[in-house]
């Protein structure tokens, strides 16, 4: 036996069979615990050779007594702070602690749980509701649920089913019945707002209100009220139906018949309370069909004007009478030669007077005149005044050697303007007549103005040689200093179209037999040929075209500043050609971006620069320098000056030029 190790019965020989029990008297485990009762044998040994000891362990912990369970982990000995997890077979649930502890006293921290049935106990009771369940089996087991209902009058707040879990009925809370008032029946061909969804009810103290579809009117209340006991304030529902609401009233009026309702068609008749009012409008107003609605009603005006006033130089519309009610209108128009002027207040539009409690202005009617008339070009007009009346006249005249267009007498009118004023136009004596007779001219005038244009006609079998027209042109002059002629002989045209070339004189369509024309080339090209040919009798020319051929300008002047690409390219240009110049990448032409190849052989402009740019120089905050002039670029060979601000004293460089590199030639001095 170690240290202490005792037993019972602690006796000086024991007898074959008899048994003893060892424990520890420290509180220790007896280990290992299948050694702690032994039994004498008949040999007159013990069961066992070696004695036990006791040790700081806890040994097998308290087992599930009621129910069927285990718990792990599963061990002969347990060290202190050791736990155990026990749990439940099958759908039971664990009733108590569901871990056990082994303590510093060697035993265990608390008794075992037990398994129960999941759910021993019915879903708790509602008021006003009754419980639907899946499975009748008491106890229940998991997974079982119960839906709850409420009884009419009732709406169901909260998670309408509980189910059975292992931890029991979830939610633990059953729902609510609140007390509401049933949907309300609807009345034929309305509604109701709010709409609630069917059987849901409303809420206590909620106002419902009734509307028709299309344009049926409620008989009865519009609204309803649903009660703290669950009940409508007023039992008989509103009913939808086609008629009219009682008639408009009017201020300082009344109607008959009185009713509360009316049928479509049905009429009401108007009438003022006092003879100090007179009612305007339809004195009746009638219930209608389409709309259920009054047509609409009249109004009692109080009489507060008598006949409207008169204005000089002008009558109004009104005809007699000596009552009109407030808000009667009267329009003034003006005799002939004057014009209607709105009142000083601006109650009035510009011809009215309104009847009114209060005064009003009055427009006036005052003459109409005209400032004096645009004055003429190269004429003048009678008479000059500083004003002019209406209908007034003046008569324009033209200077000599001009022609009168339009009517020489204009007008001021109503509004204040003149009428359509004439024009002087330079004119031209006769045009040029024919040559040998034999022809006319149309049309025939005694004078021709700028823009005016005759033709020239031969008379059979006569042909006409020259221009077949004439203007008469800006100068006071026509435009060919001579007429055609008529000629009966042959002629030589100017059929080839390489005749366009030259300037030829004289300058006609034809020319008759014996005609010399002279050839001068354009453009100032050199002529090879013969300079004149003679029209013969068989129609030909006497000498053959002579040619003109041009002289280029050569190629166009280059860009000596940066570089540039001409366009077109090429070595030689003909007058009229044009050469365009574009700069290079980051380069900025300064002058002239074409150049023409005139008919001097010569070009148009000289050509430009593609210059670089410089930025700012760059000045730090603080700083006093100041530039001129300041700018964000500068182009290539532009110089800058460098100041001081408050007449601080410069110091460096006093001004600076951007180069060629977009760079400047020196640096920024300080202040």
């Amino acid at each position: 036996v170690s240290v202490n190790l005792a037993y019972h019965p602690a006796n000086s020989q024991y007898l074959p069979t008899s048994q003893v029990t060892y424990h520890c008297s420290d509180g220790r485990s007896v280990i290992p615990a299948s050694s702690r009762t032994i039994t004498c044998m008949v040999s007159g040994s013990w069961s066992i050779s070696v004695a036990p000891t006791c040790q700081a362990v806890c040994v097998k912990p308290p087992a599930i007594t009621i129910g069927s369970g285990s718990y792990s982990p599963m061990q002969n000995t347990y060290q202190p702070n050791e736990n155990i997890t026990y749990s439940c077979n099958g759908t039971t649930r664990l009733v108590g602690s569901a871990t056990n502890i082994c303590g510093s006293n060697f035993g265990w921290s608390t008794v075992a749980p037990q398994c129960d049935i999941a759910c021993s106990a019915p879903p708790p009771p509602n008021a006003n509701s009754s419980v639907g369940l899946s499975s009748a089996s008491f106890p229940y087991s998991v997974g079982t649920t119960a839906k709850y209902s409420c009884s009419l009058g009732y709406r169901l707040v909260g998670i309408e089913t509980l189910t059975c879990t292992s931890e029991g009925w979830v939610p633990a809370a059953p729902p609510t019945c609140q007390l509401v008032c049933l949907n309300p029946p609807l009345p034929v061909n309305g509604t109701v707002l709010p709409n609630v969804p069917a059987n849901s009810g409303y809420d206590l103290g909620t106002t419902i209100r009734y509307t028709c579809t299309g344009t049926n009117n409620i008989i009865g209340s519009s609204i309803n009220i649903c009660q703290n006991d669950g009940s409508w304030r007023y039992a008989a529902i509103p009913v939808c139906s086609s008629v009219c609401y009682s008639a408009p009233t009017i201020p300082n009026g009344d109607y008959m018949p009185k009713q509360i309702y009316a049928n479509p068609g049905t009429s009401v008749s108007y009438s003022c309370n006092t003879q100090s009012h007179q009612i305007r409008g339809s004195i009746q107003a009638t219930c209608q069909a389409a709309s259920l609605t009054w047509s609409t009603a009249p109004v009692c005006l109080t009489v507060v004007c008598g006949n409207p006033p008169a204005i000089a130089n002008g009558m109004n519309s009104l005809n007699g009478g000596n009552a009109f009610l407030e808000g009667d209108k009267v329009n003034y128009t003006c005799n002939a030669g004057y014009r209607i002027t709105p009142a000083l207040s601006t109650m009035n539009p510009l011809n009215e007077n309104t009847c009114t409690s209060t005064a009003n202005d009055l427009p006036s009617c005052e003459p109409i005149t005209c400032r004096p008339p645009p004055t003429l070009s190269f004429g003048s007009f009678l008479p000059v005044m500083t004003y002019y009346n209406a209908s007034a006249t003046v008569n324009y005249t033209c200077n000599s050697g001009f022609t009168l267009i339009g009517s020489n007498n204009v007008t001021c009118s109503n509004v204040l303007t003149w009428s359509q004023q004439p024009i002087c136009a330079i004119r031209c004596v006769n045009p040029p007549m024919i040559g040998a007779g034999n022809g006319s001219i149309t049309p025939v005038k005694a004078s021709y103005v700028v823009g005016d244009i005759v033709q020239y006609t031969c008379m059979p079998p006569y042909r006409i040689i020259g221009t077949t027209s004439n203007e008469c042109v800006q100068a006071g002059d026509w435009l060919h200093n001579a007429g055609p002629e008529c000629y009966d002989g042959e002629q030589c045209y100017r059929s080839d179209p390489t005749m366009n070339q030259f300037l030829i004189q004289p300058d006609r369509a034809s020319y008759l037999e014996g005609t010399t024309i002279t050839f001068t080339c354009r453009y100032n090209a050199k002529l090879t040929g013969s300079t004149n040919a003679t029209c013969q009798r068989n129609t030909t020319w006497d000498a053959p075209l002579p040619k003109c051929e041009l002289k280029g300008c050569g190629p166009p002047p280059q860009v000596t500043v940066g570089n540039a690409t001409l366009t077109p390219s090429k070595p030689d240009f003909m007058p009229g050609e044009v050469v365009t110049y574009t700069c290079g990448c980051d380069l900025t032409l300064v002058g002239k971006s074409t150049t023409i190849c005139q008919n001097n052989n010569t070009w148009s402009n000289q050509s430009p620069q593609c210059l670089t740019k410089c930025t700012r120089p760059t000045i730090a905050t603080g700083s006093k320098v100041q530039i001129q002039p300041d700018q964000q670029e500068y182009l290539e060979g532009t110089n800058i000056t460098f100041t001081c601000a408050n007449n601080v004293t410069l110091t460096g460089a006093v001004s600076s030029t951007c180069l060629g590199n977009t760079t400047w030639d020196a640096t920024l001095p300080t202040c």
